[in-house]
């Protein structure tokens, strides 16, 4: 982490992760632009919340396919470590070794404590060792793992933000028992895919903007109280002066339970795989 001289107000409580550098110029492949959209549907109306403005990305290209499993190749090496506009970890620029993809180069999610120079393997013939993809039903019970697909051949989805990481809690002969960052424990494919270890930027979540312009550098505008705002734009707004909410219970700005009521559809088919 880096802390700043209170020279000024915003950087009195400022504290941010000290970010990787990086000197190799990023493959044209791997990259292309990106049209944000402002948290806006294709009517104009807003569809999430407190976004907007922010500086230019440029949207990286990242695997989340293990390589086809293997199939295409088993060994990489990390060439180099870079930041990413659109995600909280850090992301690793890889060269395949061998198999189909000999010489090509990809972007992975990087697992915590690789350098540069490290070598990754893919497959179930793979070596367990952090930073490994392989099958579930091969991982040790209790290991850490991140990048977990829910549906096997259907890519990662998983357990990706900065500073993650599940746990396998145990084994079935068709199912695998997940322990996710939230405290859910879920049942997937023991045939699904993940990798070994930890997501990378485990400072993330200590990190201290200090300002708000800081924020809005991000793309995130401010949050504002339902009851500031007119009737028009939220269920608690409106009213003489500083009123209540005017409900027994709160809502969001879409005007679903804000609270205590669970709003997950009784009838999803995948309410049966969480414990």
């Amino acid at each position: 982490m880096k802390s700043y001289l209170p020279i000024t107000p915003g950087l009195r409580h400022r504290k941010l992760s000290n970010y990787p550098s990086s000197n190799i110029v990023m493959p044209k492949s791997l990259k292309s632009s990106w049209k944000r959209a402002f948290g806006r549907n294709n009517r104009g109306c807003i569809t999430s919340l407190h976004k907007g403005g922010g500086h230019k990305k440029v949207f990286k290209h990242i695997d989340f396919w293990y390589a086809n499993y293997g199939k295409d190749a088993e060994s990489a090496i990390i060439l180099d470590i870079q930041y990413d506009s659109f995600r909280s970890s850090y992301i690793a620029l890889i060269l395949f070794l061998d198999g189909t993809l000999k010489g090509t180069k990809k972007y992975i999610l990087l697992t915590n404590n690789l350098k540069r120079g490290h070598l990754l393997f893919f497959g179930p013939n793979a070596p367990i060792q952090e930073g490994n993809s392989i099958p579930l039903y091969l991982v040790p019970l209790g290991s850490s793992i991140y990048n977990i697909e829910l549906i096997p051949n259907k890519g990662a989805a998983l357990v990706r933000a900065g500073g993650s990481k599940a746990q396998l809690i145990a084994l079935d002969t068709k199912y695998a028992t997940i322990k996710l960052p939230s405290g859910e424990m879920r049942l997937i494919s023991k045939h699904a895919y993940c990798v070994l270890g930890s997501v990378s930027h485990s400072t993330n979540a200590l990190q201290r903007l200090g300002k708000a312009g800081s924020s809005r550098h991000k793309s995130r505008r401010p949050v504002v109280r339902g009851v500031a705002m007119n009737p028009c734009d939220h269920p608690h707004g409106g009213g003489e002066g500083r009123s209540p909410i005017g409900r027994k219970l709160p809502y969001t700005h879409f005007g679903k339970p804000g609270r205590g009521i669970k709003t997950r559809g009784s009838k999803k088919p995948s309410s049966r795989y969480i414990l």
